[in-house]
């Protein structure tokens, strides 16, 4: 994860190989340590020499990334050991083929590391991305992503690619680590975890596991994790065909979904189904201060969204909190004599006034309720002096640094725009009101885990 110098062993003069697209992503991502690229050919590649051998490298050498054919990957593993390598990633795949001794390349390949104390990831792996260190082994087409505190354990090679690009750019949230599993012959989310409890980078780790082979380990190291970070997992494989499809792809096996939906109970893993479940949670346990209880605010300017948030909140076992007296005066004090103000707190009828002073008054006097927990602000967002209230969101937010604040926005594409562009400002904008309470019910779910369990 941390490397100071790097060797790419057959790195590719073709400009759009496997190997040739990594090199370019260390380039790209400004790589500070050395690196050397080998192939028996030689040569020279994108401006840099090119090792005929592993041996000719003066420097000494943390990682080798290994894009090789099968049937010589084992010589290469041989190779690092004599070079004094202890950190293998192997891109390379089809490594179920016969070797010798009925052995397959991989059984083969592990046996030579083990012996010589050599580490792999993979095969089948497209390693790993460390932000910080600005390192990409990955050969996915990436951008520079904002460094975070969301780290990545997966199994498939989707989570150092696309998605990850997905993640950091489109949805804002900030990277720290991502690693890829692959086939993991060696290297597992058990190392990954314990490697990523200790780090001070990570504040959320999401999984994306199909098989765990030490069950025991599993819930022993979990346990440790979640007492620390958070962790989201998404385990696929709960019906048949999703089981058969892991096993295609990796060789895992799924087992049975009863036993992982009870490892995750014990070990307080809270269970995801997507990517866009997993920003938006990464993004609530980020940004969002811990929920100590159950109960919301709504603050709307329609009615009948905000019915559809009480019956949210009830579905993700909040509650809708019971506003004080004075709380509902002074909200009262802006609302037509007509209109009784409750929780949802509408407020459309005094909008038509001053909608930003409004929501003010309104967010204000629901986030300083000592019966309120959260406060879900439900805003239009249309590009129009009238309408426009998200620079008051923005405001509020900044206010209540320790009361969890998030905003379902609809509207325009221009005030939508604007929407999303807060949440480079860590305003928690949600395109669903389901969306926002399931955010909000995770970090309940967390806190009255921590709760249980913490001494």
């Amino acid at each position: 994860m941390e490397p100071t110098s790097i060797a790419v062993l057959g790195a590719s003069k073709k400009p759009e190989s496997l190997s040739a697209l990594a090199i370019k992503n260390l380039l790209k991502f400004g790589y500070q340590g050395k690196l050397h690229l080998v192939n028996p050919s030689g040569g020279e590649l994108l401006g840099m020499k090119v090792y005929s051998d592993l041996s000719e490298i003066d420097d000494s050498v943390d990682l080798a990334m290994v894009y090789l054919p099968p049937m010589v990957v084992v010589d290469a593993i041989e190779a690092c050991i004599r070079k004094g390598i202890r950190s293998v990633i192997v891109v390379s795949d089809g490594l179920d083929e016969p070797f010798e001794e009925g052995k397959t390349i991989t059984e083969k390949m592990l046996e030579v590391a083990r012996r010589g104390g050599v580490r792999i990831m993979g095969p089948n792996s497209m390693g790993v991305i460390n932000v910080e260190r600005k390192l990409s082994t990955s050969f996915a087409p990436m951008e520079q992503m904002t460094e975070g505190g969301l780290s990545i354990i997966a199994q498939t090679g989707l989570f150092i690619g696309s998605a990850l690009a997905w993640l950091a750019t489109v949805q804002n949230v900030g990277i720290s680590k991502s690693i890829d599993l692959a086939n993991k012959c060696d290297i597992d989310e058990l190392d990954s975890l314990e490697y990523l409890l200790e780090d001070p980078s990570t504040k959320v780790i999401g999984m994306h596991m199909e098989e765990v082979t030490d069950g025991r380990r599993f819930i022993e190291v979990a346990r440790r994790t979640t007492l620390v970070k958070p962790i989201l997992a998404i385990k696929p494989g709960k019906t048949e065909i999703g089981a058969k499809a892991i096993a295609s792809h990796t060789g895992s096996l799924a087992g049975k979904d009863e036993m992982y939906a009870a490892a995750f109970s014990q070990t307080g893993i809270i269970r995801i189904y997507d990517i866009e479940e997993l920003a938006d949670l990464a993004r609530a346990f980020i940004h969002l201060p811990p929920l100590k209880g159950g109960n919301i605010g709504v603050v709307t300017y329609s009615g009948g969204w905000g019915a559809l948030a009480a019956d949210l909140c009830h579905e993700f076992g909040l509650s809708m909190a019971q506003l004080s007296e004075r709380t509902i005066q002074k909200i009262q004090d802006i609302a037509p004599i007509w209109r009784k103000m409750t929780n949802p707190v509408d407020i459309w009828p005094p909008t038509k006034v001053d909608t930003p002073e409004t929501y003010r008054t309104a967010i204000r006097a629901v986030a300083d309720d000592e019966a309120t927990d959260a406060v879900l602000v439900l805003a239009p967002a249309i590009d129009s002096p009238v309408f426009d209230n998200l620079d008051v969101v923005r405001e509020e937010v900044a206010r209540y640094k320790d009361k969890p604040i998030v905003t379902w926005a609809v509207g325009n594409i221009d005030g939508m725009k604007k929407a999303f562009s807060l949440m480079k400002e860590n305003v928690l904008i949600f395109p669903t009101v389901r969306r926002a309470l399931k955010a909000l019910s995770a970090l309940y779910q967390y806190q009255r885990y921590l709760s249980k369990h913490q001494s």
